[in-house]
C-alpha cells in the first residue's frame, strides 16, 4: 500500500478518477444530467472524455516503433493500436 501512495502514476490516476466523480456529482446536483436533458453523464464529462481521446491518438501518431536492425522497418504506433488486444 506503501509503495502505491509513493507512484506518481497511481496518485494520478486515482485524483483523476476522484475528479470526475466529483463533477458527476455537482453536475446532478445542479441538474445538468437528468432524464430531460443529459441522461447518463454531464456535456463537461463527455467533452473532456473527447479531448483526451483525441490527445492520444495524436500521441499514438507521433510515436514510432523501429526495428534497430533494419531502420527502414518503422510504423507509427497507431497502426498497431486497432489490431492490438489491449485497451
Amino acid at each position: 500500500m506503501v509503495n502505491r501512495v509513493c507512484d506518481e502514476i497511481f496518485l494520478r490516476r486515482q485524483l483523476r478518477k476522484k475528479y470526475a466523480y466529483i463533477v458527476e456529482q455537482v453536475a446532478r446536483d445542479l441538474s445538468l444530467v437528468q432524464r430531460a436533458k443529459q441522461v447518463y453523464c454531464s456535456d463537461f464529462s463527455v467533452m473532456r472524455q473527447r479531448e483526451r481521446n483525441t490527445s492520444n491518438q495524436i500521441a499514438l501518431e507521433n510515436t514510432v516503433a523501429y526495428d534497430p536492425n533494419d531502420l527502414e522497418n518503422w510504423f507509427t504506433i497507431a497502426v498497431i493500436r486497432p489490431s492490438s488486444f489491449g485497451h
